[in-house]
């Protein structure tokens, strides 16, 4: 992203990877797509397009030598590590564990908030729908939030 050629191929020049041509007409829509609105800016993305994380630049500071990479943060471990079940009047402790290979969504959420009120009516007939559809490998869990 730098302003002038000569500027770009000084820099690229010390690089030991393929760099993309200088003033890419696409550059401003991937700057765009991954919010690559200060420099240095990293994205590590996965074989199939996903990104894993858009603050490479963090996470490279923090793991130097690649150690944990590629820096993916699995939600199973921001969790907790088992949460109640409840279904009619059974009660169950499970592992968080369990839900590694599923497409979650985290659905933040408050009574207090007219959104979030607005929005759970649409959420609660998509969920029954997806959940339907797949059985295996979906789930929503709510997390509540405090609203001031």
């Amino acid at each position: 992203m730098d302003r002038s050629e000569s500027d770009y191929d000084q820099y690229s020049e010390k690089m030991p990877w393929w760099c993309l041509p200088y003033a890419l007409s696409t550059l401003p829509k991937l700057a765009a797509v991954y919010h690559a609105h200060g420099i240095p800016h990293l994205v590590v993305i996965d074989k199939d397009g996903k990104v894993i994380t858009e603050d490479g630049v963090e996470s490279l500071k923090d793991d130097p030598v690649g150690k944990s990479f590629p820096w993916r943060v699995r939600i199973v471990d921001l969790l907790p590590d088992y949460y109640l079940m409840q279904e009619d009047e059974d009660e169950a402790m499970l592992p968080f564990s369990d839900l590694d290979d599923k497409y979650m969504l985290l659905y933040f959420a408050s009574k207090a908030d007219s959104r979030s009120q607005d929005f759970t009516p649409w959420l609660v007939k998509a969920y029954n729908i997806l959940k339907n559809k797949r059985v295996d490998d979906f789930e929503v869990r709510t997390l509540y939030v405090t609203v001031n």
